[in-house]
């Protein structure tokens, strides 16, 4: 009945927005949506006497573009959720209110696809209930009072919040339920310059940008026809759609224009919720040249850089998930795009990932009322301590995770929140190794809680994942070394021969060398993270290695790991660490997967997470003194090497392990 009641609104309200505006395009006579509408800011809610009360309800809401009304999941039925606006030590209490439907009516997918809960991405809290703990489950009919405290040293900066629940975050997202989080500034520890466009005091510069996968349609619809969803358009209209609307919106719009002044220097807050294609940004004119408007990015994830900077390459790069500060001031009047453009240049940088070529807003520069030239900021906050640069710094331990075959992080789907594939101790230095062997995709990987260092990408000479589509399962894979032997180490659902027919790919090696591109740092380096940044969601690669630190800061408790393109943290590619207290039993998580400790291969390769066996060190005991003394040293000490860019890289033994070596087939 209720999706019935919903289908029929939704045919009535299309007419009558038709014989309103004298066109002819409804449902039955769809035509292209034009957008092009002012900016809305989405609206705020702020914090005062340091505390911040909201009431966030989940429920049935309708989006208009143009002539197409979208029945969707919302939060408070706002196209454009509230802008939360806190400072650093205020406490913040959120009322979770799930108003989506339940009944006999609803299916067991569906009733899944709404339930929900609440995860505020990006900030410095505890992951333990009431704060940000992502494994909370609100269904409909249910609430969840949240509370956090901000803590007083945290860092100012862009974070947002949106659903979690596992399973249901697609359907979600897609909806549109994502909203910015702002951290403001303290005015009296920045430059005037850089507080002249930033809230609390100078809001009107300050414009936070949402950009949302609400109009992604055949994504939207697919995943729609997948859950069964009961909030449909009619089947022809959604034919229809899925191939002839695929944009972004921004603000819960469809092209926006935004109106700024001549010289007036202003800060944009970009927020990619996110699906799969990264943006690829820059400003032009009406013939795709570079528009007169100077552009700086000042911070990445919440976190400002060390110096105020211009794209590099010419273009700013945003992966899902992520944010990232502008200073634009335009010099010349006229109309000007923002544009995300895939080029061609930079494929293998991005290592298979879906990428679009779109417009995502309008920008208008009108003649200068009362405006006085301002130059860019010469220098940026300072961070707190616990984002101190750790690129010098000994690591007091070490994590390694694998991007493998079938969306696995360490050869294995998460299962439950207790399945700790490694323990670390709070306040520690903890080095990560990522590496990603799937030979065709890349992931936006982020980590709950603590921001991540990026300190250098490696070689990647580890093993290879391959998969085998249409199978029962559906995804048969398994690990070959690059020269094609299959390795000894699989995974845990691991047929022998029945992947057999997946290593017959063409070109599986093509996006390995992406050490080399970063160190050159030419377009084909253009989706890479840079060393020294701080992010909370960072790209990885196919075929990559990067190394990583994060200060386990203050908060003990799960720190959930995943996939940043919500298809594949739905799928199972997340994982769980657990920071403990100090001096706690480190032991008892589930480090390897049947036996095969992440990026192994061969018996005969050192590993940090398992004895090396006493029959391989025979297999080299034809080799003179000095390779085997060598060898030896290489794998007891970390060697720091200074890259081309003169950025200190630390690496570890099994990065650099001679292939002869760690290889027993070389």
């Amino acid at each position: 009945m209720l999706q019935y009641i919903l289908v029929v609104a939704v045919f009535h309200s299309h007419m009558s927005r038709a014989e309103t505006t004298g066109t002819s395009c409804n449902e039955t006579h769809p035509c292209p949506l034009i957008g092009s509408q002012p900016l809305q800011h989405c609206p705020e809610l702020v914090s005062e006497g340091g505390h911040l009360n909201v009431v966030l309800r989940v429920q049935t809401g309708f989006y208009d573009f143009d002539w197409l009304r979208l029945v969707r999941r919302t939060y408070n039925n706002l196209t454009c959720s509230h802008t939360w606006r806190v400072k650093p030590g205020d406490t913040v209490n959120v009322t979770l209110i799930n108003d989506l439907e339940t009944g006999t009516h609803i299916s067991e997918t569906e009733d899944i696809q709404n339930t929900t809960n609440l995860h505020t991405h990006g900030l410095h809290i505890s992951p333990l209930e009431p704060q940000d703990n992502a494994f909370v489950s609100v269904k409909p009919g249910e609430s969840y009072q949240y509370s956090f405290k901000i803590i007083d040293d945290h860092a100012p900066g862009s974070y947002w919040y949106h659903p979690h629940h596992h399973e249901s975050t697609t359907l979600q997202l897609l909806s549109g339920m994502a909203g910015m989080l702002i951290v403001e500034d303290d005015p009296n520890k920045m430059e005037s310059a850089l507080n002249a466009v930033s809230c609390p005091e100078n809001c009107e510069h300050d414009i936070s940008l949402v950009v949302s996968p609400m109009l992604l349609m055949a994504s939207v619809i697919a995943q729609q026809r997948v859950v069964d969803d009961y909030l449909r358009l009619p089947f022809e209209l959604e034919n229809w759609l899925a191939g002839s609307l695929s944009e972004f919106a921004v603000n819960g719009q469809l092209k926006p224009v935004i109106t700024l002044e001549k010289d007036q220097m202003t800060r944009f807050r970009f927020l990619h919720v996110g699906f799969v294609s990264p943006l690829e940004l820059r400003v032009v004119d009406d013939d795709g040249q570079i528009a007169p408007c100077d552009i700086r990015e000042i911070a990445r994830d919440g976190v400002y850089f060390d110096r105020v900077k211009e794209p590099r390459l010419g273009q700013s790069v945003l992966h899902p998930g992520n944010r990232l500060d502008w200073l634009i001031k335009c010099t010349s009047t006229g109309t000007f795009k923002i544009f995300s453009e895939a080029k061609e240049e930079g494929f293998l940088s991005f290592g298979g990932l879906l990428r679009r070529t779109l417009v995502l807003a309008t920008i208008d520069v009108t003649e200068t009322r009362n405006v006085s030239s301002m130059d860019f900021p010469k220098t940026l906050p300072s961070l707190p301590s616990y984002l101190d640069d750790l690129r010098d710094v000994v690591p007091d331990q070490y994590i390694s995770i694998e991007i493998g075959g079938d969306i696995t992080l360490n050869r294995e789907k998460w299962t439950t929140h207790t399945n700790y594939r490694f323990k670390v101790e709070v306040d520690s230095v903890v080095e990560v190794q990522m590496l990603s062997s799937y030979y065709t995709f890349s992931h936006p990987m982020h980590f709950h809680i603590n921001h991540m260092q990026v300190i250098g990408y490696q070689p990647y000479t580890g093993p290879v994942s391959y998969y085998k589509f249409g199978s029962d399962p559906s995804h048969i894979w398994e690990m070959r070394d690059q020269d094609g032997k299959l390795c000894h180490y699989q995974h845990k659902d691991y047929v022998e021969g029945a992947a057999s027919k997946a290593f017959n790919v063409t070109d599986p090696l093509k996006f390995v060398g992406h050490y080399d591109r970063w160190v050159n740092g030419g377009i084909d380096s253009l989706a890479y993270d840079q060393a020294g940044e701080w992010v909370d969601t960072f790209f990885s690669p196919s075929l990559s290695n990067i190394t990583l630190r994060m200060k386990a800061d203050r908060f003990t408790g799960p720190l959930l790991i995943h996939c940043h393109l919500p298809l594949d943290s739905d799928g199972g590619m997340m994982m769980v660490i657990e920071v403990v207290e100090k001096g706690a039993d480190l032991g008892g998580a589930n480090i390897l997967s049947a036996g095969a400790a992440p990026g192994s291969c061969h018996r005969c390769e050192w590993n940090r997470y398992v004895d090396y066996p006493e029959d391989c060190i025979s297999q080299h005991s034809g080799r003179s003194s000095e390779d085997v003394i060598l060898d030896l040293l290489v794998m007891m000490m970390m060697i720091t090497d200074i890259a081309n860019n003169g950025t200190v890289v630390q690496r570890q033994p099994f990065d650099i392990m001679p292939r002869r070596f760690y290889n027993k087939n070389l």
